[in-house]
C-alpha cells in the first residue's frame, strides 16, 4: 500500500496535525545563524532541527538547503528513520564511505538522471522521482529502479501548484500497473490518493 510523506512539515504544529496513517513527512532543512532550523526560505528563522525531532517518531525525508551541515545532522538523527535529499556529491561521497548510502534519497527528474548499475548509487535505498515540467515516472524509468530494488517516491503535481493533475497522474499510473512507494502531497490532497489510486 502506498505511504503519504506530508510536504513542508517545518514545525512541529504541522505534526499534531497529521493523521497517524501518514507514514512520514518532508521538511526544509538549512542553518541560520550557527543554528540547524527548518525553514524554506533562506535567511529567515524557524524552529529549531533538535527540538522538531523530540516532537515525532514518523519518517523524514529532509530537503538540505545549505551545504556544510550533514555532519551536524547525522549527530542527530543517528538512530532514526531520516533521508536526505538535494545534498551535494561530496556529500552523497561521505555518506557512502561511512556507511550510511540507505540515507540518501536520489532525485529523478527530467534534469537528473543516474547510472543505478554504478556500484556509487547501488546502495541507495530510495529515488525521488519529481515532476517538472509536468513529467509523469516513466515506465521505462519505473522498470530500471526496480531492477536495482529501489524505493520510489513519486512527487504528487500539487506541489507544483498543478491540483487538477493529480487525478491524471493517478490513471496513468493505474493504467500501467505501476506501484509506487511512497507520494510526497500536501496534507490537503492525500485524499485524493487514498480514493483513487489502486496501490
Amino acid at each position: 500500500m502506498v505511504k503519504f510523506i506530508i510536504h513542508r512539515v517545518n514545525s512541529s504544529k504541522k505534526i499534531s496535525k497529521l493523521n497517524n496513517d501518514i507514514f512520514g513527512l518532508e521538511a526544509d532543512l538549512r542553518d541560520y545563524k550557527k543554528k540547524l532550523i527548518l525553514s524554506h526560505e533562506p535567511k529567515t528563522n524557524g524552529e529549531e532541527f533538535h527540538q522538531f525531532l523530540k516532537r515525532t517518531e514518523k519518517t523524514i525525508f529532509l530537503n538540505i538547503k545549505s551545504s556544510g551541515i550533514l555532519r551536524d545532522i547525522i549527530k542527530l538523527v543517528k538512530n532514526r528513520e531520516v533521508y536526505f535529499l538535494d545534498i551535494s556529491f561530496s556529500e552523497i561521497d561521505y555518506l557512502i564511505k561511512h556507511n550510511l548510502s540507505k540515507k540518501i534519497i536520489l532525485r529523478f527528474s527530467c534534469y537528473e538522471n543516474f547510472d543505478l548499475s554504478n556500484k556509487y548509487f547501488k546502495k541507495i535505498k530510495w529515488i525521488w522521482y519529481d515532476y517538472f515540467n509536468q513529467i509523469k515516472i516513466t515506465k521505462k524509468h519505473y522498470k530500471y529502479f526496480k531492477k536495482y530494488n529501489k524505493k520510489i517516491c513519486i512527487v504528487s503535481p500539487d506541489l507544483l501548484g498543478r491540483k487538477k493533475d493529480i487525478l491524471k497522474y493517478i490513471k496513468y499510473l493505474n493504467i500501467n500497473k505501476l506501484i509506487i512507494n511512497a507520494v510526497c502531497v500536501k496534507k490537503e490532497n492525500v485524499e485524493i490518493w487514498k480514493k483513487n489510486y489502486n496501490y
